[in-house]
């Protein structure tokens, strides 16, 4: 009945239409031409694939239900690939505890994949593949690829008062395509500044959790997440790194660090 009545209204358009007119075809002819373009229709839409890329770098799951202590159906290894047919989001956002101890923001969405249903978390998830490169024996995020070619560099030259006492500071600033990063020395300690102009909040979470990660004997470290204040996230670094926050600014998400030798 459904392919009836759409052959019914794609036959009346047509022959409304000036490729109607311009087609002088039998009318029996018309009514497969539009039989086999309706059945086109149908099976795309019916078998149309979507496709996500795994940014977490410890992997996800599709849970049975929507939930983290729900059955594991399936294990996505950090970067691959998910090729899926179907796709609905919960309509009110959940929290899910991530490695650092932060909670992170994102949706439970059920989707089929290779005849499986059930549900991933959208913020381990995006619609680009994370650029990815192997450093000190640790699969990462590759940071330089996303922010691309270099464009320009440049040095600011200020001071800062500190306790009624005058510093002079320098300020490299390197713009890229697609962000900027800022290098600010001081007193044998750094402030480091990454701006990246495309990337969502999720993405730039796993990222710093990539970039700050390391391996101390045979434990690893990793970012601890200790407040959010202001529109600040923020964590006690690794090794050097004393603190990390990530924010938004009017350019785009940021990761800050503050790194003392």
């Amino acid at each position: 009945m459904f392919l009836k009545l759409q052959e019914d209204n794609l036959y009346k358009a047509l022959e409304t239409s000036k490729i109607y007119a311009i087609l002088k075809l039998p009318v029996i002819m018309k009514k497969q031409i539009l039989i086999f373009i309706l059945a086109l229709f149908v099976q795309t839409a019916l078998f149309a694939q979507e496709v996500l890329y795994v940014w977490s770098l410890t992997g996800t799951e599709l849970k049975r239900m929507p939930s983290q202590a729900s059955e594991t159906l399936e294990s996505f290894p950090f970067s691959s690939k998910v090729v899926f047919k179907s796709r609905k989001e919960d309509s009110v956002p959940t929290i899910q505890s991530r490695e650092s101890g932060y909670w992170l923001q994102g949706y439970w969405m059920k989707i089929e994949s290779k005849g499986l249903v059930g549900y991933i978390f959208s913020a381990d998830f995006s619609a680009t593949a994370p650029p990815k490169v192997i450093e000190n024996g640790f699969e990462r995020i590759n940071m330089e690829a996303i922010l691309g070619s270099k464009l320009s560099d440049t040095l600011i030259l200020g001071s800062t008062t500190i306790e009624s006492q005058v510093y002079q500071t320098e300020n490299h600033l390197t713009k890229f395509q697609n962000g900027r990063y800022t290098y600010e020395p001081f007193d044998g300690c750094f402030d480091h500044t990454y701006t990246f102009y495309s990337l969502d909040k999720a993405q730039v979470f796993h990222l710093a959790l990539s970039m700050y990660r390391s391996k101390v004997g045979d434990q690893l470290a990793t970012l601890q997440f200790f407040e959010e204040q202001n529109g600040e996230i923020k964590f006690w670094g690794t090794e050097a790194t004393v603190e990390v926050k990530i924010s938004k600014s009017d350019l785009g998400w940021q990761i800050f660090s503050y790194d003392c030798t």
